[in-house]
């Protein structure tokens, strides 16, 4: 699952982070349990946009409650699923963010899954 949106003014990353989660999942997640992968430059949107790329560990037992529209459902898939539809990212209906993007979570979710 992804969350994102921009920085408000005086807002950290994390506290970014976990805004948007709520925001667009209805999700309250543990700020302390967000673990920081890399902050990713998306030349491809704009030279000027940084993504912050975190982990979440989800139990699986989360009820989603999708909130401002701007996601409508979610599927989990297996990572070798994942790397499959990321290689054509707007076909499945996947946030476009990029190659840089995509290779940097799936880097982070291949060693975590270690």
């Amino acid at each position: 699952m992804s969350a994102g949106g921009h920085i408000n003014i005086g807002e950290t990353p994390v506290q970014a982070a976990v805004r948007e989660t709520k925001e667009e999942m209805g999700l309250t997640i543990d700020e302390s349990e967000l673990h920081f992968v890399q902050a990713v430059r998306i030349i491809e949107k704009d030279p000027r946009d940084i993504v912050n790329v975190f982990l979440y560990q989800l139990s699986g037992d989360e009820n989603f409650t999708f909130v401002d529209g701007e996601v409508d459902s979610y599927e989990w898939r297996s990572l070798d699923n994942f790397k499959e539809i990321t290689r054509d990212a707007a076909a499945n209906n996947l946030v476009p963010q990029g190659e840089l993007y995509f290779g940097t979570l799936i880097t982070a979710l291949e060693y975590v899954s270690q």
